[in-house]
């Protein structure tokens, strides 16, 4: 029987039942480059897509992120768009925002900072991610939160060579990209697909 009130909104999600990114990097501690590679690629193409629709995230971190089965390591959607910002006015006028959202170690600079921000603090996660994907650690930690972000705002970041030894120099330059301190040096997300540690992945 329909229930449904009058006037009321049905939304009909698709089922992902691979869980979450966060517990898949858990399980197998970090990803091999070739996986790392097609789970980058296809989360940077939902990044591209909300991005081409004025919808910055601003939440993106393994928690947020879900496996749409639990054979595949690579295909992922994007959820939970509780702090999504929308700019109704796209094209004409991208969004922007002052107010601080977000998971601290996932923060970009520019909203550690409190300065105005836009679509350029998804990118930034999405270095993040790739950095968590690869090593199976985060790329900026502490346990004070004031040293964290200062961490963050100096991008105080390095490769440790036990867990980076076997990656290539390609996706250190991705990741270096990605995390650009100023907003304005990232490369956007329909850039970062185009970067050639992406180029010709397999998605699947």
């Amino acid at each position: 029987v329909d229930e449904t009130l009058p006037g009321s909104i049905r939304l009909v999600l698709e089922l992902c039942e691979g869980g979450e990114l966060y517990d898949r990097i858990q399980k197998l501690q970090f990803y091999q480059e070739h996986e790392a590679k097609a789970c980058c690629n296809n989360l940077l193409a939902a990044v591209a897509y909300i991005h081409g629709r004025g919808i910055m995230h601003r939440d993106l971190k393994p928690e947020n992120i879900l496996l749409s089965s639990k054979v595949s390591n690579t295909d992922v959607k994007i959820s939970d768009f509780g702090l999504a910002k929308l700019s109704r006015d796209y094209p004409r006028r991208l969004p922007r925002s002052h107010s601080i959202c977000g998971s601290d170690f996932y923060l970009a600079p520019e909203v550690i900072k409190q300065e105005e921000y836009g679509r350029e603090i998804d990118v930034w996660a999405v270095g993040v991610i790739t950095y968590v994907l690869l090593s199976g650690s985060l790329p900026f930690f502490h346990n004070v939160l004031h040293k964290l972000y200062r961490q963050i705002v100096e991008r105080d970041l390095s490769f440790p060579e036990q867990a980076w030894k076997n990656v290539s120099k390609g996706a250190l330059d991705f990741i270096l990209r990605l995390l650009q301190v100023r907003a304005g040096d990232r490369l956007t997300s329909e850039q970062a697909l185009a970067h050639p540690w992406l180029r010709g992945t397999n998605t699947g």
